[in-house]
């Protein structure tokens, strides 16, 4: 895996060169650690590898964001992760609020990987019906 860093006014900008996909990281309104970095790399994995059956001909990008909300929010629902996955003409989009940055992550996995089975369902029913 290789990693390109940029920061700049209120966010850092990551790239991440994977096996099957590229993933561009974003953080928003929140530094860079290395436990936050750890579970994106895991959840995010766990991801690419159902993608992995989509990138025979072309390579996807993944686009991620992690963000906390405005200052002003002191409590309640002040994290967000979004992704974006672009793959062979299709696109897969989730997003999700939690209280704490790991859960968003966790909750972000699950919705991203009921997209994709939905996405594969249609695809196999399409084949079908052809």
């Amino acid at each position: 895996m290789l990693q390109k860093t940029r920061a700049s006014g209120g966010f850092s900008l990551c790239l991440v060169y994977c096996l099957y996909m590229k993933l561009q990281i974003k953080y928003t309104g929140m530094q860079k650690t290395p436990a936050v970095a750890r579970v994106i790399e895991r959840k995010m994995a766990a991801i690419m590898r159902r993608v992995r059956s989509y990138e025979k001909q072309s390579e996807g990008i993944a686009y991620l964001e992690v963000a906390r909300l405005p200052k002003h929010h002191k409590k309640g629902k002040v994290f967000y992760a979004e992704a974006l996955l672009r793959f062979q003409g299709f696109a897969v989009r989730a997003e999700h609020l939690g209280s704490d940055i790991f859960g968003a992550l966790d909750a972000l996995k699950d919705k991203l990987e009921a997209e994709l089975l939905r996405l594969k369902t249609k695809r196999l029913s399409l084949r079908k019906r052809r």
